[in-house]
């Protein structure tokens, strides 16, 4: 059987039920500070239950550079296990290229492209507030295209969608996605926009709808929790907290976790599947 076939018959069969038990996972909502560091923490969220499948991903790359191109027939109960996994990264894979579309009929404000983030205001959107509304709400997408949101919400997509249909993993993207902004809008608020401008603009904007495209990201989403948004808006900015050391542990096992697992495959992964072909029927 040909390598890269039996690598994806693998990698289904072993990440499908690691994605699976990441998707069950429940969102956790933790006291912080501040906007910033919330959005900061539920992002976190969103990619540490993907760390175990990231290891064994290595450790099949690690296998699949020594294998030779022909590898060992797996057996037909193994393909027939792996396939509902297959299914899953196949939806989630389409999902992504789907995501990637232009961004059409943008009814307020949004930053849209992945790669090249601009933004995007609709003159109907313009002529239903005043001017420090408008002022507030080039604020608030700029702090959204400096910090490349529309890739960020692309990516957290995709990750979310591997975890299908794990409810979980929606509500960790929910919860971050509403994190988000009230990051961007704490951020512009320390430069000088008024709170109950921006909030004047979400406000406008509920009338008028959100971009179509999962890449967009608007002055109103869909995850939009819009009573605590607005209730942050108008409260006074909390104190400005002294530079915490971000996380080490998971930043470390992120990068050393799948080059070892590399390291483990390539040393031991034909043994490994050689075993477990041999022990299924």
């Amino acid at each position: 059987m040909d390598r890269e076939l039996v690598f994806l018959i693998l990698a289904s069969l072993t990440l499908g039920p690691l994605w699976l038990r990441a998707g069950i996972r429940p969102a956790v909502s933790a006291p912080a500070p501040s906007a910033c560091r919330l959005e900061q923490d539920c992002w976190r969220s969103l990619w540490a239950p993907l760390l175990p499948s990231a290891i064994m991903f290595g450790a099949l790359v690690g296998w699949a550079v020594i294998e030779p191109d022909d590898a060992e027939l797996l057996p037909l109960p193994l393909i027939a296990i792996g396939m509902p996994f297959l299914l899953v990264s196949m939806r989630a894979t389409l999902r992504a290229l789907w995501g990637l579309r232009r961004a059409r009929g943008v009814a307020t404000a949004a930053t849209i492209g992945i790669l090249r983030p601009r933004v995007v205001i609709a003159p109907e959107f313009l002529r239903a507030i005043d001017d420090t509304a408008r002022d507030a709400v080039r604020a608030h997408e700029a702090a959204h295209a400096r910090h490349r949101d529309p890739l960020r919400v692309w990516a957290a997509q995709f990750a979310t969608d591997v975890q299908w249909p794990g409810r979980g993993a929606t509500g960790r993207f929910a919860q971050w996605r509403h994190a988000l902004e009230l990051a961007r809008d704490e951020e512009v608020r320390r430069r000088g926009v008024d709170g109950a401008d921006l909030a004047a603009a979400v406000i406008a904007a509920l009338q008028l709808g959100h971009a179509r495209a999962s890449q967009a990201v608007a002055i109103v989403s869909s995850h939009e929790r819009v009573r605590d948004r607005i209730a942050t808006l108008l409260a006074p900015l909390p104190a400005i907290e002294r530079d915490w050391p971000p996380p080490r542990s998971l930043r470390a096992s992120a990068i050393a976790g799948p080059l070892g697992a590399v390291m483990f495959g390539a040393t031991f992964g034909e043994a490994i599947v050689r075993a477990l072909v041999q022990a299924i029927p």
